[in-house]
């Protein structure tokens, strides 16, 4: 990821300036520096994905999918892009902090040398727990998606049953409820977060300017607000996603129980149906 892609360049000439501005932090190994913005890096990724989507919507309609299956795919698509948004920027914010997790975290601010020190933090592990939802969530769409464009190449018409729909719709439900308790633990510790901010730091009136505050080494609290926002909104953007793809799921599945019941009846009908001889 060294340079841009002319292509992508080409239908977002803002992704050159972003990604030149980048190269700071792939040249360092991904090492967690203050020049690495969480906020330019989850525009980059969006743009880039969003562009990528659009491609993959058109070979999608070309491939002869049906409709429901395309909409189903382009919003797998979706929630694959706010995953990599979520692990990315909340990666990013505890790259900031020395990889410490800073929900439902404290703040104090220092007078002597004007600076704001986390006093306490939360597990690793459950930062670690958001990103590897949205993680696995981008993984299994990803995947999906490149199955089903598999299945389009070498079948000539792409149907499922009864039983996968079914457990498309379990899956769906699995990640809606981690969505869920992931969405409500990035609110929930971000606001107490805040509260601590808002409670220790003078001078400031919300959360978002103490972004500009200086917090004691080998803290950068920079963009560490917009980090966790992006971070929430993303999860949510992917929880209305993924409602949409369940009720497009459960349509394919009452047009597949529909065309059973046909086909149960087409078989069934020369047999208690014959025709009467005539003497």
């Amino acid at each position: 990821m060294h340079s841009c892609s002319n292509s992508y360049a080409a239908a977002f000439p803002q992704l050159r300036t972003i990604c030149e501005k980048q190269h700071c932090c792939w040249r360092q190994g991904w090492r967690y520096r203050p020049c690495c913005d969480s906020h330019r890096v989850a525009v980059f990724l969006r743009n880039v994905c969003l562009f990528s989507v659009a491609r993959l919507t058109e070979n999608m309609v070309v491939m002869g999918l049906s409709w429901l299956l395309t909409l189903e795919l382009v919003l797998h698509a979706g929630c694959f892009i706010c995953g990599i948004i979520t692990a990315a920027s909340l990666t990013f914010t505890q790259g900031h902090f020395a990889g410490q997790c800073i929900l439902y975290g404290s703040v104090h601010y220092n007078t002597s040398s004007n600076s704001l020190i986390l006093e306490n933090s939360s597990s690793t592990s459950l930062c670690y727990f958001v990103s590897a939802i949205s993680v696995c969530m981008a993984i299994y769409c990803i995947s999906l998606i490149l199955y089903w464009i598999y299945s389009s190449c070498v079948e000539d018409e792409v149907k499922r049953g009864s039983v996968l729909l079914n457990v498309s719709l379990g899956i769906c439900g699995l990640l809606l409820f981690f969505l869920l308790v992931s969405g409500c633990v990035l609110r929930i510790g971000r606001d107490s977060l805040c509260l601590s901010v808002l409670h220790n730091v003078p001078s400031i009136s919300n959360c978002e300017e103490a972004q500009n505050k200086t917090w004691a080494s080998p803290n950068t609290g920079n963009q560490f607000y917009t980090g966790l926002y992006s971070a929430e909104r993303s999860v949510w953007v992917s929880f209305f996603f993924w409602m949409l793809i369940m009720a497009v799921v459960v349509v394919q599945r009452r047009q597949a129980a529909g065309e059973d019941a046909e086909w149960s009846r087409a078989e069934t009908e020369p047999f208690f149906h014959r025709p009467s001889r005539t003497l």
